[in-house]
C-alpha cells in the first residue's frame, strides 16, 4: 500500500516510517485529521520552467552566468521554521525563561538579564534580519543561496560538487507546512521552503544529468545526446526529441 506522508514523501510499506522525517501513517492521518485544510506538500504543484531575466529578482540577477538558465525561485516561508533550521529555537526559549525570571527583581534585573542573554541574542536577530533578504535559486549549472542582513553573502553549489542533498522536516517546519532540505558538507541549504522533496526529487534528476553529461567525452555519449550546450529541463524523461 502506498502512502504519502504530510511531509510531501510517498512510502510503499503501512507499518514502516517515512524514509524522510520519520512519520508512522497514523501520526500523518492523525496530523491530516486535525489540520484538514492543509494538504501535505507534494500535492502542490512545483513550477520548474526557464524564468525570463526581466522576472528574477535582482540579486539574482547579478549572480547568474550569461549563458546560465534559472529554473526556479523561491524564499524561506516562516520565520519560526527559518530559525529552528539555524538551531536557534532553543534559545529564545532561554532568553525568555530569563527575562520572566528577571521580573521579580525590578528594573536591575532587566538590565542584567539583557547584558546576560545579548550574545546569545545577536545569532537570533542576524537571522531575523536576514530572513526577508534570502532568495533560493535553481539553474542548469548550480543552486544558488543569497542571503545575509548587515554582511550580505551568495553562495553556489555546482552540481559536480554536490555529494548528495538531505531532507528535513522537523515538528516545527511540519507545522507550518514547511521543510527544508540540505546540500551535503555544505552546513547549508534551501531552509523553510513548500515543495522541498519535490524540489529535491527534480534537482536530484538534474544533478545526474548534469554529471553524466560532463563526465562522459563526446565519443561515449548517446548518438542523440547533444553534449552539455544542450538545454537542461527538470522533469524530462532523457530522451532527445530533435534528431
Amino acid at each position: 500500500m502506498i502512502w504519502q506522508c504530510a511531509c510531501g514523501i510517498e512510502n510503499r510499506r503501512e507499518r514502516e516510517k517515512c524514509d524522510n522525517c520519520g512519520w508512522t501513517k497514523a501520526q500523518t492521518d492523525e496530523y491530516m485529521r486535525k489540520n484538514p485544510g492543509r494538504a501535505p506538500e507534494a500535492n502542490e504543484k512545483i513550477s520548474i520552467r526557464e524564468i525570463p531575466n526581466e522576472d528574477l529578482p535582482s540579486v539574482i540577477l547579478e549572480a547568474k552566468d550569461p549563458r546560465e538558465i534559472i529554473l526556479w525561485v523561491g524564499k524561506p516561508e516562516s520565520l519560526l521554521p527559518f530559525l529552528a533550521a539555524h538551531n536557534q529555537v532553543p534559545f529564545l526559549y532561554i532568553i525568555a525563561i530569563i527575562f520572566l525570571g528577571s521580573l521579580f527583581f525590578g528594573p536591575a534585573g532587566l538590565l542584567m538579564a539583557a547584558l546576560f542573554v545579548s550574545p546569545i541574542a545577536l545569532p537570533i536577530v542576524m537571522t531575523i534580519g536576514a530572513f526577508n533578504k534570502t532568495v533560493y535559486a535553481v539553474s542548469d549549472r548550480r543552486l544558488i543561496i543569497r542571503s545575509g542582513w548587515i554582511k550580505e553573502f551568495t553562495k553556489t553549489f555546482d552540481y559536480d560538487q554536490i555529494s548528495n542533498i538531505t531532507l528535513s522536516s522537523t515538528a516545527t517546519e511540519r507545522n507550518a507546512g514547511v521543510a527544508s532540505f540540505h546540500v551535503a558538507d555544505a552546513g547549508t541549504g534551501f531552509l523553510a521552503i513548500r515543495n522541498a522533496a519535490a524540489l529535491a526529487a527534480a534537482i536530484k534528476s538534474l544533478m545526474v544529468d548534469v554529471k553524466t553529461d560532463w563526465n562522459y567525452p563526446n565519443a561515449k555519449r548517446p548518438k542523440k545526446n547533444r553534449g552539455y550546450e544542450t538545454a537542461y529541463s527538470i522533469g524530462n524523461d532523457g530522451r532527445d526529441e530533435n534528431p
